[in-house]
């Protein structure tokens, strides 16, 4: 899908420990808020993910998510922003 970005600059940035396909290694990633249509699935790499699914704010299975995603919902609920 196209980037519809709702913002110019990341709202958070994060660094995570993983181990996966590759060894041990460190994932940076830049979280931004894109606007998007939850009737579409994006595209996605099934090597990378098993599914991606939309959710509301209420639904989001932390526990099944990447570790920072509480993090980043939390930071997007308590930063004003309006849209």
């Amino acid at each position: 899908m196209e980037a519809n970005f709702l913002l110019e600059k990341p709202l958070l940035a994060t660094k995570t420990e993983v181990v996966g396909l590759t060894p041990l290694h460190t994932d940076v990633t830049f979280w931004y808020l894109l606007r998007g249509d939850s009737a579409v699935t994006p595209k996605y790499d099934p090597r990378e993910f098993n599914e991606v699914k939309w959710y509301g704010f209420d639904e989001i299975p932390f526990e099944k998510s990447d570790p920072h995603m509480r993090r980043f919902v939390n930071k997007y609920k308590n930063a004003d922003i309006c849209f």
